[in-house]
């Protein structure tokens, strides 16, 4: 490989790491700002102790900021050529990211807790801290998403800087998603409040699990110096890392898989049904839905959240795709067509 590739690969990896860094620190700013501005008070399972101060995001954010730049500037601060993290900047950053890792395990386990509550949605305080988790994860993305095509500009990278444009403006819609959760809570009484968040639950509910697919993410940029990836390095126990292996999946997608919720066996099912990406066959679960019946929705081209509106409204596949083939793509509209039918 020529010198110019290696430079590229360091460039590269310098950038995922510390653009991911300080997408992560916009997130959790906006994280912050939202449970002020919605009044958090704390829950039992998630504290006001717990969220990190402003002031120490704010630093974080600058630091990774000038180390972006220096990168756009020709500067790396990593090397794939390393056995070790070699200068202090690559060190700062990977304690940055383990101390990240932490607090979106502690998020992620609070979330993930909360959700096991009888109607979770009634828990007032609880719904501050999923409409805070869910801006959270929209900013970081969309941010990510800026840092990505400013790395591609600066390096002439011209197919990778026009797909993150593309992932640039779907992300800020997702973004103005949040920020109008936020004007909603605002401006209704809690009564409504509920009701929407109830209505819509199972678009929040998936999102512990977005959390801890993003610390699998960073389990493999924390383990970049140390050697071949391993179970453990997954976050997987050794007794159960020898079925993973059983099955032929590596530590690298066993991780996601298990960030679902998903064990080996399940995984290995799944994978045998052609559904390689663990969000696919996880939010099936997530929304209560047994594998069987996910399988048929998704041979029928729906995905999971496409599905869940049919399913909710107690549709199949088959008849939801009859209302399609009729024009008639909305799940709500197809309810009534079809309780007109029954009662005419």
């Amino acid at each position: 490989m020529s010198e110019t590739n290696n430079n590229l690969e360091d460039f590269i990896l310098s950038n995922s790491i510390v653009n991911y860094l300080n997408a992560s620190f916009r997130g959790e700013l906006a994280f912050i700002k939202i449970l002020q501005t919605l009044k958090f008070q704390g829950t039992e399972i998630y504290p006001n102790d717990q969220i990190t101060k402003e002031s120490e995001i704010e630093k974080n954010i600058k630091k990774t900021a000038v180390w972006l730049n220096e990168i756009n500037q020709g500067l790396p601060i990593f090397s794939k050529k390393w056995f070790e993290p070699e200068t202090t900047q690559s060190k700062q950053a990977l304690q940055l990211l383990n101390d990240l890792k932490k607090r979106y395990l502690k998020l992620s386990t609070a979330l993930e807790d909360h959700l096991l509550e009888k109607k979770p949605w009634t828990n007032y305080e609880f719904l501050k801290l999923v409409a805070a988790c869910f801006g959270l994860l929209q900013y970081s993305r969309e941010n990510f998403a800026k840092g990505l095509k400013e790395f591609a500009r600066a390096n002439n990278l011209h197919e990778l800087e026009k797909q993150s444009e593309d992932i640039l403006k779907e992300n800020q819609e997702k973004v103005k998603i949040s920020n109008n959760i936020v004007k909603e809570m605002l401006s209704t009484n809690q009564d409504v409040q509920i009701t929407y968040f109830e209505y819509f639950w199972h678009k929040f509910s998936k999102l512990p699990f977005e959390l801890k697919t993003q610390i699998q993410d960073m389990n493999k940029m924390l383990h970049i110096y140390s050697g071949n990836f391993d179970y453990s390095m997954a976050d997987i126990s050794e007794q159960e890392s020898q079925q993973w292996q059983n099955f032929g999946i590596p530590p690298e997608i066993a991780g996601y898989w298990r960030s679902y919720n998903i064990g080996p066996e399940q995984a290995a099912a799944w994978i045998s049904f052609g559904v390689a990406h663990p969000s696919t066959a996880g939010l099936w679960g997530i929304y209560g839905v047994k594998d069987e019946e996910g399988l048929k929705w998704l041979k029928s081209g729906f995905s999971p959240d496409m599905a869940i509106e049919w399913i909710k409204l107690k549709f199949d596949p088959s008849e939801a795709l009859k209302f399609i083939e009729l024009g008639i793509a909305n799940p709500l509209e197809a309810a009534k067509k079809r309780a007109e039918r029954s009662n005419p």
